[in-house]
């Protein structure tokens, strides 16, 4: 079923961003408790590290799964890594997808994510990834490509977004996004693009994190978590030493006070979620460990953020974090 854009971004924020209310309702007649936000980041193997990640994230129940993928060009597929140049033994996407797919297509509810990172450039991994996601188009999200016209917005027969119980995510390489945004092939998108704002993207308006259209192509924003601090990360003189000096600092104490932004912003974080929430497009935030970050320890950055409205919390932690989402 076709929605109108105006009722398309309510459904679509409620199923991936309806986590503003965080707090459990205590009367059980009450409105129902909001979806964990959690997303798991990383979840597949890389040099020896992880093997069992993937599983670990669906079996944790996580919503949003994030995989890495690059062009193999031997093998003329693509694989899973977080490397640009494959070596040659790495899984292929299609192959290590499947079990991800045969679980959220039973799977009860809608709004599943999956996060694909695209590693390489080169236009044949969005048309490989396309295919792969061809062989399971009827649990997608859709839409055709071409140019989204002013009276289509709010017109439920020409709206062309079509929402599914899966929808993919498209991040990473901004050249293999807009190859695919371009051509996608058969003229249909199977996939949809992110904006991303790293730590060094720091934005004091949070308005200009967002773009003005309605979503259309590019429909999700991905943000470091820098963005939800209290201020822009600090450069220093040291230039390029900066991020030796960050590691250095988390394990010399005393060098702790270095950087004067380490603190997440409650009131900064509810102004993203309150703008994805408006705006249409969820935001994803990466990434966040049951360890602490920066002045908060333990799972307090989970707290603030998750109370915030935070729509997507991206972890490592898969396990711990849908337990502590669990009962908090």
């Amino acid at each position: 079923m076709k929605l109108p854009h105006s009722s398309l971004v309510l459904a679509f924020a409620l199923s991936t961003a309806a986590a503003a209310l965080a707090v459990r309702p205590s009367d059980p007649s009450g409105p129902a408790a909001p979806p964990c936000p959690f997303a798991a980041h990383n979840a597949y193997p890389y040099k020896g590290d992880g093997e069992n990640k993937f599983s670990a994230a669906l079996a944790a129940g996580l919503k949003s799964v994030e995989v890495d993928e690059t062009w193999d060009p031997n093998r003329r597929a693509a694989v899973v890594t977080h490397d640009e140049k494959p070596k040659g033994d790495e899984p292929e996407l299609g192959a290590f997808l499947a079990t991800l797919f045969r679980k959220w297509q039973t799977a009860p509810g809608t709004g599943y994510i999956l996060v694909l990172d695209l590693k390489s450039s080169d236009p044949n991994l969005p048309r490989a990834i396309h295919a792969v996601l061809e062989r399971h188009a009827k649990l997608l999200s859709k839409m055709s490509a071409g140019p989204v016209s002013a009276s289509s917005l709010f017109d439920s027969a020409s709206d062309p977004f079509e929402p599914g119980k899966i929808t993919v995510w498209m991040s990473g390489s901004g050249d293999g996004k807009d190859a695919y945004r371009r051509s996608p092939p058969g003229g249909v998108y199977l996939a949809f693009g992110d904006r991303v704002f790293n730590e060094n993207d720091y934005k004091k308006n949070v308005a200009d994190y967002f773009p003005k259209a309605p979503p259309a192509f590019e429909r999700f924003i991905t943000m470091h978590v820098q963005n939800c601090m209290a201020g822009a990360a600090r450069k220093g003189f040291l230039g390029k030493a900066e991020a030796k000096l960050e590691n250095l600092k988390r394990h010399l104490p005393f060098m702790h006070g270095y950087d004067s932004d380490d603190t997440l912003s409650a009131t900064r974080a509810a102004e993203i979620a309150s703008k994805s929430r408006a705006s249409g497009y969820p935001v994803r935030l990466y990434v966040v460990n049951g360890g602490g970050i920066g002045d908060h320890k333990g799972t307090s950055a989970w707290d603030l953020l998750a109370k915030a409205g935070i729509p997507w919390i991206a972890t490592d932690d898969y396990a711990q974090a849908a337990a502590w989402w669990k009962g908090r």
